[in-house]
């Protein structure tokens, strides 16, 4: 069984101490708790894109890619009646 340190512990230094069932040994620990700032962006990078956002992704790519084509099409119409 392993010590635990609960997330709302005071940042100090502490001392572990544990005994065996007899108590003839004993062995004896120090450790520092930091003060801590909270997790920085939740999930973050620990998960893969979902269905839905690779959806949501590749979706706005071809309007994006559509747009520029229709953009680019229009102007060189437009440029080249001019001539």
């Amino acid at each position: 069984m392993g010590a635990r340190i609960h997330d709302r512990a005071a940042p100090g230094r502490y001392n572990l101490v544990a005994r065996c069932d007899t108590g003839a040994n004993v062995a004896t620990a120090h450790f520092v708790v930091l003060p801590g700032r909270g997790t920085r962006g939740g999930l973050g990078g620990s998960m893969e894109p979902g269905a839905a956002e690779m959806g949501v992704g590749a979706g706005l790519v071809a309007t994006a890619a559509i747009g520029g084509t229709v953009f680019v099409a229009r102007r060189r119409r437009i440029v080249g009646t001019r001539t």
